[in-house]
């Protein structure tokens, strides 16, 4: 029988990921008409960052969490590099992850300024939304999954060095590490913000396993 505490973490990814869609929904609305009503979502706001840039935030007891520069919001941040460490990775490993996850928030960054750079992304995350879920595909879905994820991170200015290094297999968003070979994206999440759980930690790990699973899984 799962444990109550499994329940509430399941339940509240369910949550999180049931917003997804209309986070990017809503980015597009803006995309395609820059005087779109404003918006509000239970957990999380949009901050205003610049002239018209506005950046998405997780919302935990009513401190905002910027997506771009998570790192920022945890003052034990070098505590959690050496639990990454201890776990085999290095530093260019961790440096790649902390890299990838603010990438991330640029996903979901909305500007009034509008470039082909936006385009690319809606197309990159609507191609892999509509992937993950057909099963004609057969076997050569991870390796177009895969080239998918590669392309969109890219995009969101990621390194061939850096985006080389994910790939997709039926169980999820791997990471070739530089000692221990492969290691779920998932684990690494764990260990960088659930293994040792604070009310931030807690809220932005969810948030990336949310998104992982939008994008990228069944």
């Amino acid at each position: 029988m799962a444990s109550e505490g499994g329940l509430n973490v399941r339940q509240k990814n369910m949550a999180i990921e049931s917003h997804m869609f209309d986070l990017f929904n809503y980015k597009l609305c803006c995309f395609l008409n820059t005087r779109n009503k404003a918006r509000s979502w239970k957990g999380f706001s949009y901050v205003k960052w610049g002239g018209d840039v506005l950046n998405l935030n997780v919302v935990v007891n009513k401190r905002k969490l910027d997506l771009i520069r998570w790192y920022d919001n945890l003052s034990d941040i070098e505590e959690r590099r050496g639990a990454i460490l201890k776990s085999k990775l290095t530093d260019n490993d961790f440096e790649c992850i902390k890299t990838v996850l603010s990438r991330f928030g640029y996903l979901f960054k909305i500007q009034k300024k509008q470039s082909d750079k936006d385009y690319r992304l809606f197309f990159f995350v609507i191609q892999l939304i509509n992937m993950k879920n057909n099963k004609s595909i057969g076997d050569r879905r991870n390796e177009f999954m895969t080239s998918l994820c590669q392309q969109l991170l890219c995009e969101l200015f990621l390194c061939y060095e850096d985006f080389s290094r994910f790939s997709i297999d039926d169980d999820g968003v791997l990471f070739e590490t530089e000692n221990i070979g492969s290691v779920n994206l998932f684990d690494i999440i764990n260990i960088l913000f659930l293994n040792k759980k604070t009310d931030d930690s807690y809220e932005l790990g969810t948030f990336y396993i949310s998104l992982i699973r939008f994008l990228w899984l069944c």
